[in-house]
């Protein structure tokens, strides 16, 4: 019988993948993967491993007691590895399990596993609680650990979307970091004031794999997206699940930015495909189009490397239309070898002897950090 926090390697070290090492917990204990709240409790009431093990979130890490250079060189507290790309990487785990009278941070009752902290000898007498399992958020449980147990409060409703108006926020995937639920549909809408732009930061990101999304998206198989930007004062963020496979979700943080604030932000339209379109940018919180009478190779090579693309580029240029911003720059001139346009020369505002705007057709797949890991997965969205 176990409960509380422990490691665990199926006898062989360093064997699980991020899945396995889930599975194992739950078939051969009827236990979670531990946390880092449970984690850090449980090396605070003594709980020490030499071996990293995979924990929620998809971290790896490993408490440690003592100093020893070998183990952690000589530091103490939890050694973690980071939230790891590669789910495949191979690990040892540590789980988690509530007992059904209380629970109490102690190894396994199995040999080779060590006791740490109080047992309970029959009885619930003198059942110390060090922690609670969070089968929801943290911002959906108050407790309060006092030293002969846990006094917790009433928990709300596990959120699966809304409205969200502060300036600054988190939000998660019901349950995180434990698994989500079956069949989701949840959409979440960031609204800050008119004149700001969101930012949106992913902390974590889990979930069941599939390259063409019809399992669980958002997309993202095995890197975190990078901070994305709206373009206006709302960002909607959607997740469905399908039936089967549920896993950690994610974490996200955002912030409101002033437009003001936002510089040399390019993006693409009126393209065929997310390889080409009309050039747009954003200059001190104006966007517009360019104007394309000096618009050339270069100016379209630096616009295609800001936007992550590693072909060649092709510069293209596009009639004006009614529903056009107005033009904000009306010169460019780059060298070619800049890493984003507002590096370049520009001209601001002025106005364009041509009805032309400045356009680009980019070669090779976009290498923005975290783009291999989400797909277009429905015309005109962006599914993370």
């Amino acid at each position: 019988r176990v409960a509380g926090v422990f490691h665990y390697d199926r006898n062989s070290r360093y064997t699980l993948t991020f899945k396995e090492a889930r599975l194992a917990c739950e078939r051969d204990f009827g236990a979670t993967i531990a946390d880092m709240r449970q984690l850090q409790a449980a090396n605070e009431g003594g709980l020490e491993e030499c071996r990293a093990g995979w924990i929620s979130g998809a971290e790896v890490a490993y408490p440690r007691v003592h100093l020893n250079w070998n183990c952690g060189q000589n530091q103490t507290g939890i050694i973690s590895y980071g939230i790891r790309n590669d789910l495949l990487e191979k690990w040892d785990v540590f789980c988690y399990k509530m007992d059904d009278d209380c629970a109490m941070f102690q190894e396994a009752e199995m040999p080779g596993l060590p006791s740490v902290g109080p047992r309970r000898n029959g009885s619930n007498e003198n059942c110390t609680v060090d922690v609670m399992t969070t089968m929801v958020t943290p911002s959906q449980l108050d407790f309060t650990i006092g030293t002969t147990g846990v006094t917790s409060e009433t928990t709300t409703a596990m959120s699966c979307g809304g409205f969200l108006y502060e300036e600054d926020g988190d939000f998660q995937s019901p349950g995180f970091p434990h698994a989500y639920l079956s069949d989701m549909d949840c959409s979440w809408v960031i609204v800050v004031q008119p004149g700001h732009l969101v930012q949106l930061n992913f902390r974590a990101m889990v979930l069941e794999e599939h390259r063409g999304c019809q399992y669980d998206y958002i997309s993202v198989f095995d890197e975190l997206p990078p901070p994305l930007r709206s373009s206006s004062n709302v960002m909607t963020v959607q997740m469905k699940s399908d039936s089967s496979v549920e896993l950690d979700g994610f974490s996200a943080q955002f912030h409101t930015v002033k437009s003001a604030e936002v510089t040399g932000h390019v993006k693409l339209r009126r393209g065929r495909n997310q390889f080409e379109g009309h050039v747009e940018v954003d200059i001190e919180g104006i966007q517009g189009g360019i104007c394309a009478k000096h618009w050339g190779i270069r100016e379209a090579t630096v616009v295609c490397r800001q936007l992550g693309f590693t072909g060649s580029a092709m510069a293209e240029r596009m009639p004006e239309r009614m529903d056009d911003p107005p033009v904000s720059v009306s010169l460019v001139k780059c060298r070619g070898d800049e890493g984003s346009l507002d590096q370049c020369e520009l001209k601001r505002g002025g106005g364009c002897s041509t009805a032309v705007r400045a356009a680009v057709h980019c070669r090779g797949e976009s290498q923005r950090p975290g783009r291999k890991s989400f797909e277009m997965c429905i015309q005109g969205v962006t599914v993370l």
